[in-house]
């Protein structure tokens, strides 16, 4: 259910998105579908604290959702195999079920601990940051080096 709200979501927020303004000066947006491994697995001799403070989320595989631009500093009409920028992802979506803490609660030595319903790990956020792309072949896609 969190699921499909998420997804609904960004859906919404992508279509608003793309039918808000006219095309920009600057170089089209993108979409980035994507998955990612949130941390490692879940260490049963250490606290939740412990294992939170090492890295070790217990999460299974999860899902990227992003879409933003990318300003770049150098004229369209330049031909150069080397473009350096601003990339600014206007909204990242990351979803994460959090699946090895049932057994951990199970196996621990906290006696009664028990962890009820579906955990799940998400993440709303905006990022700005430097970008430099190689273009190694006229009329090719770029190679992202720096973000």
């Amino acid at each position: 259910m969190k699921l499909k709200l998420l997804l609904t979501i960004a859906g919404l927020m992508a279509t608003f998105g793309a039918f808000s303004q006219e095309r920009s000066v600057f170089r089209s947006g993108y979409l980035r579908l994507g998955i990612n491994q949130l941390g490692k697995a879940l260490d049963n001799n250490l606290s939740p604290k412990g294992n939170i403070f090492n890295n070790r989320y217990g999460a299974g595989t999860g899902y990227v959702l992003e879409f933003g631009h990318i300003y770049y500093f150098k004229s369209k009409k330049k031909e150069t195999q080397l473009n350096y920028g601003l990339d600014w992802t206007i909204l990242s979506l990351n979803y994460n079920k959090m699946d090895e803490w049932g057994a951990y609660a199970k196996s621990s030595q906290a006696g009664k601990a028990e962890i009820e319903g579906e955990s799940i790990a998400a993440a709303i956020s905006s990022k700005l940051g430097p970008t430099l792309s190689i273009i190694p072949f006229k009329n090719s896609l770029s190679i992202y080096v720096f973000r």
